[in-house]
């Protein structure tokens, strides 16, 4: 069972301190409790018609507890000058239950300042321009630890003394009571402006973020009993990129209506600094400072049909002897775009959306295990299979040096994300109804894509969670469904 309880208040007094200078004061505590909680018990080898958890011979129970609670307080001040410039900072501090016993509290500032720029007697009047504003902050934030990361804790066994069973604990983990939030400082500047009669509106913001204190599990020797991993607050990472938005009214008429939206991100990211541990190898991921993270690391490949026979063989393939990095996991580039149209004088609207992602790469564990294990992939069987495929067939199983490089393959894409239309039916048909607007929509998600990556889909996600990573293994795509609604408004 899962339980959240939350408690806020916060008070604000706005003045009037002159007639150009206003105040708004603002201060507030919080107080946020999640509880988990699970009892389970089960039973083996249940008596013939059986059907309960007391009919088995072998009754076993468990049980989970995860409780977290974070207390916060924070003050925020603003100042608004002329109605066109305002000032804002602001403090938090939180403490939390996951935190290490000798870490006691964290502060959090911010400071930001918003310039509506075209009003300022200075500015330039511009007839295609209605508005401008400029902006910049600074903030700092912070991700918690788990549950249980910083305590030292043992774990229930059964242990045989003079032949008899009876109740034993070992070390489960060492804990660490230090253990303190990764702490994020991002600062960004951008700017709005409204054109062309505010047909058009453009966004711009540019971001560079870095996180310290980066909650990784260090290695440790196993002589200190429990784990061999925990939690320390290591290295920094660093994300830089930007975002970008237009909106637009192309057409606008009394009977008919046409209207654009683009939206556009750029992200990098990098590990700056480890914190001196090594770098964290994986099986096919590893972190590595300069590089990014989660970043995708395997041996390379080569091959070559020497024979010409068109069909690769182990003594055609040549892996490289050290770990290079593949790609980015993750997105760098993401952009979509929203088109409408109003038509039938403003009663049909039909929209569509418009997704694409590029610049990463992606493991395709479906093919990678059929191939591997299973052997039941058209690499394996087929001679007219493309050399690229039998290729990476030979270089997982056969070539001495097992990678999995041929299987991670780029996976940029563009789909047609969403499309509806919605029919604003006539009057009296509402009135029928007793209500006063009445329309009918159908919608449907995932409609089409285009990709060049060989896997079922470049959106068939296993992996993800708190890391981001997709990664295909025996998972279905993102499925196409529609939607039917009325809509009825009194």
């Amino acid at each position: 069972m899962f339980f959240d309880y939350t408690a806020n208040a916060d008070a604000t007094a706005s003045f009037v301190l002159s007639p150009t200078l206003t105040s708004r004061s603002t201060a507030g505590v919080q107080y946020v409790k999640n509880v988990f909680d699970r009892n389970g018990a089960f039973a083996e080898n249940l008596a013939p018609g059986g059907t309960t958890v007391t009919a088995g011979s072998i009754p076993q129970a468990d049980e989970s507890t995860d409780k977290t609670v974070t207390i916060g307080a924070f003050v925020e001040q603003e100042f608004g000058f002329k109605g066109r410039l305002f000032v804002t900072a602001g403090l938090r501090t939180d403490k939390n239950s996951a935190f290490g016993k000798n870490f006691s509290a964290v502060y959090y500032p911010k400071l930001g300042v918003s310039w509506v720029v075209s009003d300022e007697p200075f500015f330039p009047k511009w007839s295609w321009l209605n508005s401008a504003r400029l902006r910049g902050a600074f903030g700092a934030s912070g991700v918690q630890p788990g549950t249980t990361d910083a305590l030292r804790y043992f774990a229930p066994r059964t242990s045989n003394v003079d032949g008899l069973d009876a109740a034993a604990i070992v070390d489960s983990a060492i804990g660490n009571p230090n253990l303190k939030p990764e702490r994020a400082r991002e600062f960004e500047i951008g700017g709005e402006a409204s054109l062309l009669d505010n047909r058009v509106n453009v966004e711009l913001t540019y971001y560079n973020k870095r996180t310290q204190d980066a909650l990784i599990a260090r290695v440790v020797a196993p002589s200190v009993g429990g784990s061999v991993t925990r939690f320390e607050n290591l290295g920094a990472v660093v994300n830089r990129g930007f975002e970008a938005l237009i909106n637009a009214r192309l057409i606008d008429r009394p009977k008919f209506g046409f209207d654009v939206s683009a939206n556009l991100s750029y992200n990098t990211n990098f590990i700056a600094d480890m914190g001196g541990v090594p770098p964290i190898i994986g099986t096919t991921t590893s972190q590595v400072q300069g590089y990014p993270i989660n970043g995708w690391w395997q041996r390379p490949y080569t091959f070559s049909d020497a024979d010409g026979n068109g069909v690769i063989t182990a003594n055609e393939i040549s892996v490289g002897p050290n770990m290079v990095f593949v790609g980015y996991a993750n997105p760098r580039w993401e952009i979509s775009g929203t088109t409408g149209f109003d038509l039938l004088d403003r009663k049909l609207r039909i929209e569509g959306l418009f997704d694409a992602k590029t610049g990463f790469y992606q493991l395709d564990g479906t093919e990678r295990i059929r191939c591997q294990s299973r052997l039941n992939c058209r690499a394996e069987f087929d001679p007219t299979a493309p050399l690229w495929q039998q290729a990476a067939v030979v270089a997982l199983r056969e070539s001495g040096t097992t990678t999995q490089y041929g299987y991670i393959e780029r996976a940029d894409f563009l789909r047609l994300r969403e499309a509806s239309a919605t029919y604003e039916l006539p009057a009296t048909v509402a009135r029928a109804f007793r209500a006063e607007r009445l329309s009918f929509t159908v919608a449907g998600r995932n409609l089409w894509k285009t990709t060049q990556f060989a896997g079922i889909d470049p959106e068939a996600n296993y992996f993800g969670g708190a890391t981001g990573i997709v990664s295909n293994f025996q998972t279905q795509p993102p499925p196409t469904y529609w939607t039917f609604r009325l809509n009825v408004a009194f």
